[in-house]
């Protein structure tokens, strides 16, 4: 990624989803620093959160659950006998953006939409059922030997959903990007009681710096030192 990329979350411009997959990237990157050898299941991964092209080649009928399967599973979802969430991102025909949290220890699904639609519930439901079937697949998998779903009755396909609490009807799609990277960050800190959305400026603010002063960015030093001298410059001004 490029600063191009980053100037969209300049106020009033439209948020990419390549910002919504750095959320996720540096979601799982922070956890690998805790695991160095990340070859044998882990007691320290509990989140996988997930590019948004995951749930588009979860839905494409041309691609099979095993090319999914191994297209995401050596990065995106490392081994983890302690996993307790599952962040998956999605995007409607109508380019709204909406957000699936499996929270397994409570064995429950639950649903972050900031433009809640009846009429477009269905289709919703139906992607992320579908979804749920594929992830259902991985975890069952000799790949994943996790067990986090051995003492839960029913497959994660068939758990109930939730509706978040707390989500304002924004009657619009135009921030949903914007509600995505607030919910993604709460990583293991998830809460389905909701409070009131920060403002749209900060969201923006805190994304671009957990983005570019993280370790997942190569070159965050440099944006670190960069930021003290400019901070030294103003305050000796």
């Amino acid at each position: 990624m490029t600063r191009v990329d980053f100037q969209c979350l300049i106020p009033n411009n439209e948020v990419h989803s390549n910002i919504l997959m750095l959320a996720a990237l540096k979601t799982i990157i922070a956890q690998r620093a805790f695991d160095k050898t990340f070859e044998e299941i882990s007691d320290k991964i509990t989140i996988w959160s997930l590019p948004p092209q995951f749930g588009i080649d979860a839905l494409n009928s041309d691609i099979s659950r095993q090319v999914v399967f191994e297209k995401y599973k050596d990065f995106w979802m490392p081994k983890s006998s302690a996993l307790k969430y599952i962040y998956v991102p999605f995007i409607d025909d109508i380019f709204h953006w909406f957000l699936m949290v499996v929270f397994i220890d409570e064995g429950e699904v639950y649903k972050l939409d900031s433009y809640p639609n009846p009429d477009r519930d269905i289709s919703k439901n139906f992607v992320m059922r579908w979804t749920l079937e594929l992830l259902n697949y991985i975890l069952c998998s000799p790949y994943s030997a996790t067990k986090v779903l051995e003492n839960k009755d029913l497959p994660i396909d068939n758990w109930p959903f939730n509706k978040a609490r707390g989500i304002p009807d924004c009657k619009t799609s135009d921030d949903s990007p914007i509600w995505l990277l607030k919910w993604m960050a709460m990583e293991d800190m998830f809460q389905s009681n909701l409070t009131t959305r920060p403002p749209d400026a900060q969201i923006r603010m805190l994304a671009a710096c957990a983005n570019l002063t993280g370790n997942h960015n190569e070159i965050c030093h440099i944006v670190k030192n960069h930021s003290a001298a400019r901070r030294k410059a103003l305050v000796g001004n």
